[in-house]
């Protein structure tokens, strides 16, 4: 995935949807391109979040069947690298700890000083309200 993808929630007719593309802000207005097909979708602005270049430690066996069909529409599964860990994604260390991914003074970072190592992406600030339980 190119490291300047960004993704944000915006609609398809009725429907709230992820949609992954390229930012842009026109006219104070949050709009994600999508590659090859030229859409604009508009997003809102509280949702969109930058691509790290980094994808956690999430196995090919893990994903659930939907997560498995979406992913072999546009790859093969042995290209399979983890999920892309994306700005604002709530993420569960392998010490248990739950820490966001936030834009720091140096780069990439999350919460509580904890590195990216062995990370798994278990929701994002947008969409997840209470992930104690996760």
């Amino acid at each position: 995935m190119d490291r300047r993808m960004s993704r944000g929630k915006g609609y398809e007719g009725n429907k709230e949807v992820w949609v992954y593309g390229y930012y842009i802000n026109t006219y104070n207005t949050p709009i994600i391109v999508i590659p090859d097909t030229a859409k604009e979708v508009v997003v809102a602005s509280a949702s969109v979040g930058q691509f790290t270049g980094l994808y956690d430690n999430t196995p090919w066996s893990e994903l659930s069947v939907r997560e498995q069909r979406k992913w072999l529409a546009l790859n093969d599964n042995d290209e399979w690298l983890g999920r892309p860990v994306f700005e604002g994604d709530i993420v569960k260390t392998n010490q248990g700890n739950i820490c966001q991914v936030v834009w720091g003074s140096s780069g990439w970072c999350l919460t509580g000083n904890e590195t990216f190592q062995n990370i798994k992406v278990i929701g994002n600030v947008y969409d997840t309200k209470d992930v104690s339980e996760k």
